[in-house]
């Protein structure tokens, strides 16, 4: 037997560390439970704390770890449990008549303080009387480890609904329903049991399959091997998607699908015939299938259905595969691209009788009813920042692209540095490098300017880990620093920057370890030292 090539030995510490990569994950999401921190809570008789109290008796034992994922657990549940996408109910009590938005809070924050006099409608009450409830909840979102701010109230039914799109739980119910039917596990009884399984599903194995591509996609452009190995070790270590894969979320599944339709598009880019519409054959020579152009267009979709900016995508990929072939385009990408987002706009409708999703709502009476997080928000859901602060924050600052995940320098010095782009790299590979610059362009605009000003929202993602927004980029950054991963190959210099940048991103993923949906390491030391008061 002989020597081992290169090739293989890369492919080999591919395989191990794609291993470790699974291996690590499977045991978070096996120990995956929701920790109580002392740092964010406060002695139930501090009233002048403004840290949430530290409840008198323990919460129940469930892997649901903040308002966002537990918003899609509830729809989970009530969809086979109940047979409705409602989450839960209210029952108004009008003593005062009908009060206004205004008045509704007044009293709200009066029963919160012990305000005895308050004047509602000509109503006076003096000491030590306190106004009497407007309303009571009920329903799946008001049980212990379920209760969450990601809803929204239907001003006419006064039924509660996750404000998330319904299409992923929609999915994940069918797979309950299923555990249920073969196993009898019902996840009120087995939580633990049944949301393992489900996390091992829709996370665990993309993720594993989204590491495997990418190290083919990595093997292929990459020039050095130096270069191969950091990206891969990038990809398992050092990125937020495995930070992110042991909560049930959009963010993973739209970077993991982002691979899945790159994957099969560039073996239809760099296989297929360039005289555009009518190829001579799809035989295996030509290297692209009819089911590729199938596969391309519905991952993408499901991309853009979890992450709504990456429409781009969907059109971008379409536009170049015409050129590639109209015909097999319009037969197979298209119809199958159209699948995910039908299905999007329809369970949409089954649970709110809406089309759009409910974000459409936001600054509405649906999201700010009285009592509601958002007509009173606290925190960082209450910042509001001049829009130059913002920008320098979801670069370099507290909730940083670059400043958590410097790794991706990298892929920007690729887009900007001539020197370490050589003419020689593969014209596919070209295109990938700077429609991802365009793309990352964009959607940075579209969160700091259209949504800053359009809907008054700069929050930053709220609490997160990292900037959650752009997750789903995170596949095509991996792929983009390779031409300066291969220029810092060249010196030990140049690698020992490399291995800092590696250290300082692999800090950032593991610093929330115990629950991604927590704020980032900088962002804690800066409120440590009073750099920001939000």
């Amino acid at each position: 037997m002989g020597a081992p090539s290169a090739q293989s030995l890369r492919q080999w510490c591919s395989a191990i560390l794609i291993a470790l990569a699974a291996g690590n994950l499977a045991g978070r999401i096996l120990s995956a439970e929701y920790v109580l921190e002392p740092s964010l809570h406060r002695p139930a008789d501090r009233w002048d704390d403004p840290r949430r109290p530290w409840p008198v008796t323990p919460p129940p034992a469930l892997p649901f770890y903040s308002s966002n994922d537990r918003a899609r657990w509830a729809t989970v549940r009530a969809l086979v449990d109940e047979g409705t996408y409602r989450v839960g109910y209210r029952v108004e009590y009008p003593p005062f008549g009908d009060l206004s938005h205004l008045q509704a809070q007044g009293v709200l924050l009066a029963r919160a303080l012990g305000i005895g006099t308050f004047l509602a409608s000509g109503a006076t009450f003096t000491p030590p009387i306190l106004p009497p409830p407007l309303y009571s909840d009920h329903g799946i979102l008001f049980e212990p480890g379920y209760t969450s701010v990601d809803r929204i109230l239907h001003p006419q039914t006064k039924h509660y609904y996750s404000s998330k799109p319904p299409l992923l739980p929609t999915l994940i119910a069918g797979e309950y329903w299923l555990i249920k039917q073969l196993f009898g596990w019902s996840i009120v009884q087995r939580p633990m049991l049944v949301s393992k399984v489900i996390l091992f599903t829709w996370n665990w194995l993309p993720f594993v399959v989204y590491l495997v591509l990418l190290s083919k996609l990595i093997e292929r452009y990459g020039q050095t091997d130096w270069a191969r190995l950091l990206a891969m070790g990038s990809a398992c270590f050092a990125t937020f998607i495995g930070t992110f894969s042991v909560t049930l979320n959009n963010h993973t599944q739209a970077a993991t699908s982002v691979v899945f339709a790159l994957y099969p598009f560039l073996r239809i880019w760099e296989g297929g015939n360039q005289q555009g519409d009518e190829h001579p054959s799809l035989s295996a020579s030509a290297g692209w299938r009819w089911w590729h152009f199938s596969l391309a267009g519905f991952f993408a979709s499901w991309a853009a259905c979890n992450e709504l900016p990456a429409l781009m995508i969907v059109v971008g990929l379409a536009c170049l595969l015409l050129l590639r072939s109209i015909s097999y385009t319009l037969i197979f990408y298209i119809p199958a691209a159209l699948l995910p987002i039908a299905a999007f706009l329809g369970t949409n409708y089954l649970a709110l009788g809406e089309w759009w999703p409910a974000y459409e709502k936001f600054g509405s009476i649906w999201y700010e009813y009285p009592g509601s997080y958002w007509a009173v928000r606290r925190g960082i859901d209450a910042a509001r920042e001049a829009v130059g602060v913002y920008m320098l924050h979801l670069l370099v600052g507290h909730h940083g692209i670059f400043s958590l995940s410097p790794i991706f320098l990298l892929s920007l010095g690729s887009v900007i540095y001539p020197k370490v782009c050589p003419h020689s790299l593969n014209r596919s590979y070209r295109l990938l490098l700077y429609g991802t610059g365009l793309v990352t362009v964009v959607l940075f605009f579209f969160y700091t300017v259209y949504v800053y000003y359009a809907l008054k929202t700069s929050n930053y993602g709220g609490w997160t880990s990292g900037p959650r927004w752009f997750f789903w980029l995170i596949p095509l950054w991996l792929l983009s620093m390779l031409p300066a991963a291969d220029w810092l190959a060249a010196t030990r210099a140049r690698r020992v920057l490399g291995y800092i940048l590696l250290a300082w991103s692999a800090l950032s993923v593991a610093y929330p370890a115990w629950n991604p949906w927590r704020h980032p390491w900088l962002y804690n030391w800066m409120e440590t030292l009073g750099w920001i008061r939000y």
